[in-house]
């Protein structure tokens, strides 16, 4: 819709509103790929610290299973770790961090 804006001022020939608004335009463009960067960066992250194994209870013993396959019944073996860490405020906390086994 701001696209829109930015057309009808220059057509009218608004450059001094045309301008400002390509300008809001630009910093908008480029917040959004610096969001997109870091959010890819923290999924990449996350990914990385994720299981690829795990064990489960299926058919009377512990097998280790894909996680990525579960199916109905399988009992997950995780154990918590109790991992210090510090809030945004700088307070210290401690996270619960499921290890699977």
């Amino acid at each position: 819709m701001i696209e829109a804006a930015a057309i009808i001022s220059a057509i009218i020939g608004h450059w001094d509103d045309f301008i400002i608004i390509m300008l809001l335009l630009i910093f908008n463009v480029t917040i959004d790929l610096w969001q997109s960067q870091k959010a890819s960066s923290a999924l990449a992250a996350l990914k990385k610290g994720m299981a690829p194994q795990a064990n489960a209870l299926r058919d009377g013993k512990y097998q280790t299973i894909d996680a990525a396959t579960p199916v109905p019944g399988d009992i997950i073996k995780i154990r918590l770790r109790l991992t210090p860490g510090y809030t945004k405020n700088g307070s210290e906390a401690c996270f619960f961090q499921p290890v699977f086994d």
